[in-house]
């Protein structure tokens, strides 16, 4: 994906993976390739993230005990995955995250300052935009910071009104304000529509929430343990008789888990709202730094409810990495195996249109690198018939076939975009280009034609014209361009240099027609009117030449060359060619 400088949608990420690419190759790293630094990036934002994890657990707990359980908790959550040789921008983004959190947790115990922990946080939505979940959280800590409560009543009561009062707004401007088509096809529509915008279900619907617990298993599965740690009512409703042998109930600050829940909740709403890019995409990566918060809460939460079974949950934590982390590392990290899961997901998995274009397009590119076009096509076609209202896939089908050179099915693709898009310049410039493979210049020409109608400014389908008028000897039309050219000497240059390059290949009847009628639409191009004569004089053709230079004159050129260079002509030395 390196190969590509837009792959990433943060330009902060992109500068840093093609930054070190570039070092390597200019020290000479033979092993510096796009694969190998988005390696060694995930392994370095691994390292990073496991220091952080450690200072954390010391900076919650005295405990050794329960600080194996915290860091265990974490290491047991499908984020890890993003260690080992990720080739994605998510590594350095949840490292970053991880630091946050631990300086957000230090600023809540009066051990750090505000400002790093909004450091922090710029830098992550830096890195990637959906870390925009993480401010409600920041302003819990600003709030906490001034000296000021939060009582769990009043916060959920402002939680909830407030998500709903975020739903309500989004609810209205995807209707019937300004920006609706924006917030339509960004977000999830709430209920089941006829157009459903190329989802696989709406905001409220049991699909969707299926979707989010779905993801939970995946990148945090032990926060399903939670249920066992919560406590109903009272402190003093744990059983008196209860084993606390291994150490005393301990109680983490109100606002540490405020911050926590905080930054679960906006990042779970993030992941339900979103239309293509989070929820429906089955986008785990861009949603597992939500793991972070969640089993930090959780291993805090259990540990409070079970202060003298350290050692169990320590032991709970390996099962889950043994069950679940473990294998979904492997699984993953296997080129083949990873590839296998992806197309079984892809084929049988409940994706939107739009999730199942994008991950056959990420096949048919995988196939493309190995050489393999033949199945990147047929991957193409399927990603197009998956996400049947999107013209990209049809537009990368057409390019693909195009450098396989099978030129009249790129022209059909090509087609199929203009029809979804009838002022795509680009699409309809290849489709001239493919029809001048195939040797139908007429249909080039209209297709051409079709672009300077849209954009009489577009370079490409203006030069692709002029050659087609001038291979099929179209002059009347040739000079229709050359006339409006005259303003723009990049153009007149153009037409007047395709005509002299064709000229090798061309009867110099035709070449020379060409340059004189050019010539006169314009007498005062004295450029023009010394380059006609000088493909006439070196053709043998002298005395034509002299009467065309005596023609501009006629016309009133009063540039000084055209009657300097017409005595050369006339002079007995001169009037053969080639002296």
């Amino acid at each position: 994906h390196l190969k590509d400088r837009d792959v990433f949608n943060e330009p902060v990420l992109s500068w840093l993976y093609m930054g070190i690419l570039d070092l390597g190759l200019k020290a000479g790293i033979a092993a510096a390739t796009p694969v190998a630094v988005s390696s060694f990036i995930s392994v370095m934002s691994g390292i990073l993230f496991l220091i952080y994890l450690v200072k954390t657990s010391i900076t919650l707990i005295e405990d050794q005990t329960r600080r194996i359980f915290i860091v265990l908790a974490v290491l047991s959550c499908g984020t890890m995955m993003l260690f080992f040789g990720y080739v994605e921008a998510y590594p350095p983004l949840a490292a970053v995250i991880m630091i946050y959190f631990y300086y957000g947790i230090r600023v809540l115990q009066g051990r750090s300052h505000v400002m790093i922990a909004a450091v922090f946080i710029l830098v992550a939505i830096l890195l990637h935009l959906s870390a925009i979940a993480l401010l409600p959280s920041l302003l819990i800590i600003l709030w906490i910071s001034h000296g000021r409560k939060v009582e769990r009543k009043k916060y959920y009561v402002l939680m909830a009104g407030a998500v709903v009062a975020g739903l309500v707004i989004l609810a209205l401007l995807q209707r019937g304000w300004p920006f609706s088509s924006f917030f339509y096809e960004t977000f999830l529509p709430f209920f089941y529509t006829a157009g459903r915008n190329r989802v696989a279900y709406p905001l409220f619907s049991f699909e969707s929430l299926f979707n989010l617990g779905n993801e939970i298993i995946l990148i945090c599965p032990i926060a399903f343990f939670i249920i066992a740690g919560f406590r109903w009512g009272m402190k003093g409703r744990i059983k008196d008789g209860e084993d606390r042998s291994d150490g005393d109930l301990v109680e983490t600050s109100t606002g540490v888990k405020i911050f926590l829940e905080t930054a679960v909740i906006f990042y779970a709403i993030e992941f339900l709202i979103f239309n293509m890019n989070i929820g429906v995409s089955r986008d785990w990566d861009l949603f597992s730094p939500m793991a972070i918060p969640l089993a930090l809460l959780t291993s805090i939460i259990l540990i409070e409810r079970f202060p003298a079974k350290a050692r169990m949950l320590s032991c709970l934590a390996v099962s889950v990495i043994l069950v679940h982390t473990g294998p979904w590392i492997a699984l993953n990290a296997g080129t083949a195996s990873s590839k296998a899961r992806f197309i079984h997901l892809a084929e049988h998995g409940f994706w939107s249109g739009h999730a199942k274009g994008y991950g056959y397009s990420t096949l048919s590119k995988y196939h493309d690198e190995l050489g393999d076009r033949t199945v990147a096509v047929m991957y193409l076609k399927m990603a197009s018939k998956g996400d049947s209202g999107n013209p990209r896939y049809l537009f990368d089908t057409a390019e693909l076939y195009d450098r396989l050179g099978q030129y009249p099915e790129a022209a059909e693709m090509y087609r199929q975009v203009i029809e979804k898009r009838p002022e795509d310049l680009l699409a309809i410039n290849n489709l001239g280009v493919d029809y001048l493979h195939m040797g139908r210049l007429d249909m080039a020409g209209q297709v051409f034609l079709r672009a300077q109608t849209i954009d009489s400014t577009n370079l490409s389908s203006f030069k692709n014209l002029a050659y087609v008028y001038f291979t099929t000897g179209s002059l009347g039309s040739y000079l229709e361009l050359y006339d409006k050219s005259r303003t723009d000497p990049e153009r007149k240059a153009y037409l007047r240099g395709l005509v002299m390059m064709r000229g090798e290949r061309a009867p110099s009847e035709k070449v020379g027609h060409f340059l004189r009628e050019m010539s006169l639409v314009d007498p005062d191009d004295a450029d023009m009117g010394l380059a006609c004569a000088n493909f006439l004089h070196n053709a043998g053709r002298g005395e034509e030449a002299a009467r065309h230079l005596t023609l501009l004159l006629e016309n009133g050129c009063s540039d000084r060359r055209i009657s300097e260079r017409l005595e050369l002509l006339r002079l007995p030395s001169r009037s053969e060619p080639g002296r």
